[in-house]
């Protein structure tokens, strides 16, 4: 007669353990890749939802009329339409932003159009044959005669000779700018940018004709807000559109580290406007 062992079932039951508990992980594995592809894919379809609605801004033609489209924040409600006065067969879209806050340029066989905000603007003057955009922004555009940042002519800015020089500095032959304001003493030959940093556009004035006849700045350089330019001739250092009259020119230089220094000093930009400068030389 075979004797059992009187534990012989807790044996059984013992090596069934890890059997059940791999069968479980393995479940609960699939089910949670299961919800994560779901949700995964409710992004996916929202993100190409929010792309769609991009698409159907700015500038459109439809039923044989062109048309500006802002997004109404009024949920189920329709977008604005503002009716351009522009030839719906030679209309063309020249550039649209990645923001819908951005500006927007388009133009037909006669006209160039800037749209910003909720409004839409012919650009005076502007020549559509020879328009083009010069910066992934919306910010500087040129045709054959001149010049335009955001949708305003760049005063004193020639278009034969004009040049890039980041996202806000920029030089002709003859003049330096930083955004719309020019640089008077710098020397565009020399003229070096490190970084070009910010320029707040709030300051704009797009009151009553619009910005193509009434934008302005503030005259107080020391009122208009910017941050994180950073640039030098042969004889003068900048941030942003204002002179850093104590730098040396020759050895101002801008380090991995977002600071600039020169042989003696160490500057700091402390938030909008604001620089901040240190001794190199130990206490």
């Amino acid at each position: 007669m075979q004797m059992r062992s009187p534990n012989s079932h807790l044996s059984k039951t013992n090596a069934m353990k890890p059997k059940f508990n791999f069968v479980v992980l393995i479940t609960v594995l699939s089910i949670a890749a299961s919800w994560g592809s779901a949700i995964g894919c409710r992004r996916t379809i929202a993100e190409r939802w929010r792309a769609s609605q991009h698409d159907n801004l700015g500038f459109q033609v439809e039923k044989g009329r062109v048309v500006f489209r802002t997004n109404n924040p009024e949920a189920l409600a329709p977008d604005w339409d503002e009716p351009v006065n522009a030839d719906p067969q030679s209309f063309e879209v020249l550039f649209k932003p990645k923001r819908a806050s951005g500006f927007s340029y388009a133009r037909d066989r006669d006209k160039v159009f800037v749209g910003v905000g909720k409004r839409v603007y012919e650009l005076e003057g502007a020549d559509p044959k020879t328009i083009k955009l010069l910066d992934g922004y919306g910010y500087f555009a040129s045709d054959s005669k001149y010049v335009y940042f955001v949708g305003f002519k760049l005063e004193g800015a020639k278009a034969d000779s004009f040049q890039l020089l980041g996202k806000l500095y920029c030089k002709d032959a003859s003049s330096v700018f930083y955004g719309p304001l020019p640089l008077k003493d710098a020397d565009p030959e020399s003229f070096v940018a490190f970084s070009s940093g910010t320029l707040s556009l709030e300051q704009l004035d797009f009151s009553d004709g619009g910005p193509f006849r009434t934008v302005s700045f503030h005259e107080s350089r020391d009122e208009i807000k910017y941050s994180g330019g950073w640039a030098k001739d042969k004889s003068l250092c900048y941030h942003g559109p204002r002179k850093i009259r104590a730098a040396d020119p020759q050895t101002f230089k801008l380090l991995d580290s977002g600071v600039v220094e020169d042989k003696e000093w160490r500057y700091i930009e402390e938030g909008v406007n604001s620089v901040k400068v240190e001794s190199k030389r130990q206490p």
